[in-house]
């Protein structure tokens, strides 16, 4: 079944002057993207590849998708989601979370680049895991189609673009994050992840994610994907700074929601288990580890609430408040206090 309501455009030529100013020429693929002019997606060119795949894509009643705008939380919640439907089983632990929670989108990112180059395996990588990234150096999501027992799958594709009626087949866990925090944090990891090359400021960031010219497009049409489907019984919409400010709830909440019961211990367990300083030194949730970044560049950053403070100011803290303000009359959405 193809994709029949996605209908794309050439970019404009704003906007390709934006993002050929904007990368470098690490990845062509940051240069060459398109539009989804409904949906307010822009996305590499090299998706056209992959959309039926992903439209397609056989779900499962068990499985549990993770849907997101990029920065908001992705990491955290795969973690968390991957090891509580596992019992906090420290062995699985063990396992790249790449593998246990694949990222369905990367080919798209990836390609025409050496999965190798991106992704490394240290040398004393078990065999049976090297062969897992075999695998998944093939391609995402055939791997993911292959992937066996309850699936936790992530994509920043917002809802028009993944299977039809994914919120009635299984279930999904929507995280959404404060969008000035979000744009900072987009920031860092478009400067600091080589399959970026971002070379512009922040300041610059911020006005090309006002006018949605950023890789997976427009931060409220995203947004708001999630948002009108937050009261669907099969869609747990999570915020951010909600997991910040007690992770216990949101786990003992997700337990409930994912039907999967787990001890007090447990919870305990895995709340220290997903804590931002814990996770950052876990070289199996921290991606940074099989990407070889530099500390410098970590990919796990501050994972604060607020760290906006530290960069807006003045005319241009009252520009960025002047666009969430019309978007959140616009569309209804609640931010968190």
């Amino acid at each position: 079944m193809a994709a029949e309501h996605l209908v794309w455009r050439e970019l404009t030529a704003e906007e390709k002057h934006i993002l050929e100013v904007g990368h470098d020429d690490s990845n062509r693929n940051m240069k060459d993207q398109i539009c989804f002019e409904k949906q307010r997606m822009i996305i590499p060119r090299t998706y056209l590849k992959f959309m039926d795949d992903m439209y397609n894509f056989p779900v499962k009643k068990d499985d549990i998708w993770i849907v997101t705008y990029p920065k908001c939380g992705t990491t955290w919640m795969q973690e968390t989601v991957s090891m509580l439907i596992n019992n906090v089983d420290q062995e699985y632990g063990k396992l790249p979370q790449i593998f246990r929670s694949p990222f369905l989108d990367i080919d798209t990112l990836m390609d025409g680049n050496e999965k190798g180059e991106g992704l490394q395996v240290p040398e004393d990588t078990p065999d049976f895991m090297k062969k897992m990234m075999e695998e998944f150096s093939k391609g995402v999501i055939p791997f993911a189609r292959k992937m066996s027992g309850r699936r936790v799958l992530k994509s920043h594709m917002s809802f028009d673009f993944l299977p039809p009626n994914l919120e009635d087949k299984c279930k999904v866990v929507y995280v959404a994050r404060q969008p000035k925090d979000c744009i900072v944090s987009f920031y860092h990891h478009s400067i600091n992840m080589p399959l970026h090359g971002y070379q512009q400021s922040l300041s610059t960031f911020a006005e090309e994610m006002m006018k949605g010219v950023v890789l997976f497009g427009d931060y409220w049409k995203h947004l708001e994907s999630g948002w009108k489907l937050r009261n669907h019984p099969n869609v747990k919409f999570i915020w951010f700074e909600d997991m910040k400010k007690d992770s216990k709830k949101v786990i003992e909440e997700l337990s409930v929601f994912l039907e999967h019961p787990l001890s007090e211990e447990k919870v305990d367990q895995l709340v220290h288990h997903v804590s931002f300083d814990v996770m950052k030194l876990n070289k199996t949730a921290n991606p940074s580890a099989m990407m070889k970044l530099p500390e410098e560049k970590n990919f796990m950053r501050k994972g604060q609430v607020g760290d906006w403070k530290n960069y807006f100011s003045g005319p241009e803290l009252e520009k960025i408040d002047n666009w969430i303000e019309e978007n959140k009359k616009r569309t209804g959405i609640q931010l968190p206090e």
